[in-house]
């Protein structure tokens, strides 16, 4: 693999809480075998979870084939990762038992976003966990990083969709999901984790 993804990998594994915060969120999870995974990047939290559940299998979608490339090296024969976007979702064997949107909710209209919690609300298994981290627009002073995001998106005329943590929890409800958890990502409260059950 080419050194820029392993970097980028390194340093996301150094620096974002998300790591340290999953096990946590996913104490309610013992046990999980299929994984869908909406915006899978470049397989990162993929692998992570592929660490944790011995017996899972990632199944992916992500709109940049660049990154699709590297996420299927990197999950290997563990893993099918697709090119393609919200509110498409992936192709999976049976039930999922857990589905993750990390960070990909602001990139969704809300039509989009609502279709896409629907479609996994109908592809999770009666007690399938929902684990989604949003970014959540600051109340107060932006931090560097999302000044530097916001430069980033105005380069590349990248639209985004905020929403706070309120508007994120009805549309979950919404899709049919029981929320069971909503907490800050890390300490400077732009974004937050939302968990939340297919109870029916």
């Amino acid at each position: 693999m080419e050194p820029f993804p392993r970097l980028f990998a390194r340093f996301k594994f150094m620096t974002d809480p998300m790591f340290s915060e999953l096990p946590r969120l996913l104490e309610s999870s013992a046990h999980i075998e299929t994984i869908v995974d909406v915006g899978t990047g470049y397989g990162i939290p993929a692998c992570w979870f592929l660490e944790r559940f011995p017996d899972a299998k990632v199944y992916g979608i992500e709109p940049n084939p660049e990154r699709v490339r590297v996420a299927s090296m990197a999950v290997q024969k563990r893993g099918v990762i697709k090119c393609g976007r919200a509110p498409d979702i992936p192709t999976h064997p049976g039930s999922a038992d857990a589905a993750f949107m990390l960070d990909v909710t602001h990139y969704l209209t809300n039509e989009e976003l609502g279709l896409t919690l629907k479609r996994l609300y109908s592809a999770l298994s009666h007690g399938g966990s929902l684990i989604i981290r949003a970014v959540i627009p600051p109340g107060k002073r932006p931090s560097w990083l999302w000044r530097f995001q916001m430069v980033n998106l105005k380069i590349t005329g990248t639209s985004c969709y905020y929403r706070s943590v309120d508007e994120i929890k009805v549309m979950i409800i919404e899709a049919g999901f029981k929320m069971e958890l909503s907490v800050p990502s890390g300490s400077n409260q732009e974004s937050a984790w939302f968990v939340a059950k297919a109870m029916s």
